[in-house]
């Protein structure tokens, strides 16, 4: 194996535990990405040739800096820089938060997450391929189960690299996807019908029918709308790719029980509000709404709001 380190400049404030704990909080270790004793680690995609990042964080978060190392059989000095900008890119570290900031100075509740959470950066998928097919494994089951249904898909059907006596998988293809057909999908805890909402997207891929990288440019709304012509796509997995998919700064999954509660919740609502309610509430925090949802999300699944609200 051959490394190269790249020095990144994160857009501050950034800081790289909140940002790689909250990724990794969600995702757990399954193969796929890590987040240990300071280090995030990650396979990249297959277009890279299985290269192993592992990303460190110096500075402070008014002053953040980023190590990545790059790991490889195969590697120049070009795709090691392609491969650090895109874990940047993974990580979130173009995104300025500050307007984000300005806004939820003006509520009290979320300032006071935002003041604990300070630095957060909003991590993204590095294919929308990848953001759907989570979402559609999450669809209406409690996090752990969604994260359980992940890992089976990333440790079976994941191309696999070694390094120091662990390995890592990349997330599958759309061809190994496909190839896995209903029955191979079934194995990894997935519902048949959720099977072969995969199933038609890997294929349609696979085939040259559908180029789900070709919307990332889109306007949020044609995104939306084209997304939604999908079967298996509805209005909350459409805004979580619009988050974790696309990085859009306004989409709101207006449906999420989880976020439902976790919001009514901390606005001392006398009960859980309705996706209707929730969209118009989630109004005071426009243009950023996406990163409202994030560290909503974050606090939660960093354990600062006390017990988990149940999914």
């Amino acid at each position: 194996m051959n490394t190269q380190t790249i020095k990144l400049l994160p857009t501050a404030p950034f800081d790289l535990n909140l940002t790689a704990s909250y990724q990794a909080s969600y995702l757990q270790e399954d193969g796929l990405e890590s987040y240990k004793n300071g280090v995030y680690a990650r396979l990249m995609p297959r277009k890279y040739r299985t290269l192993l990042v592992r990303t460190t964080g110096n500075g402070i978060p008014d002053q953040p800096e980023m190590s990545v190392e790059v790991i490889g059989k195969e590697l120049s000095l070009k795709s090691a820089q392609d491969a650090a900008n895109e874990v940047g890119r993974l990580l979130g570290i173009g995104d300025d938060v500050r307007g984000f900031y300005r806004i939820a100075s003006k509520d009290p509740q979320l300032s006071i997450l935002c003041d604990r959470l300070y630095g957060l950066h909003s991590p993204r998928s590095p294919s929308i391929l990848e953001a759907l097919v989570t979402a559609i494994a999450g669809q209406k089951i409690a996090a752990a189960a969604a994260r359980a249904v992940r890992a089976a898909l990333v440790q079976e059907y994941g191309l696999p690299i070694t390094w120091e006596n662990i390995t890592f998988h990349a997330f599958p293809s759309a061809e190994a996807l496909a190839s896995a057909g209903v029955i191979g999908l079934r194995k990894c805890k997935l519902s048949t019908r959720k099977a072969e909402y995969i199933l038609e997207v890997a294929r349609s891929i696979h085939e040259g029918y559908l180029d789900l990288e070709g919307l990332r440019n889109l306007p949020a709304e044609e995104f939306e709308a084209q997304i939604m012509d999908l079967r298996g796509v509805g209005h909350w997995t459409a805004h979580w790719l619009l988050i974790r998919g696309l990085g859009h700064p306004n989409a709101f999954p207006a449906g999420d029980l989880a976020l439902a509660r976790i919001i009514s919740r901390i606005y001392e609502r006398d009960h859980t509000m309705s996706p209707r309610e929730l969209e118009e509430f989630s109004q005071r925090w426009a243009p950023y709404r996406s990163w409202a949802t994030l560290y909503l999300s974050a606090a939660w699944r960093l354990g600062l709001l006390g017990t988990t609200p149940k999914q």
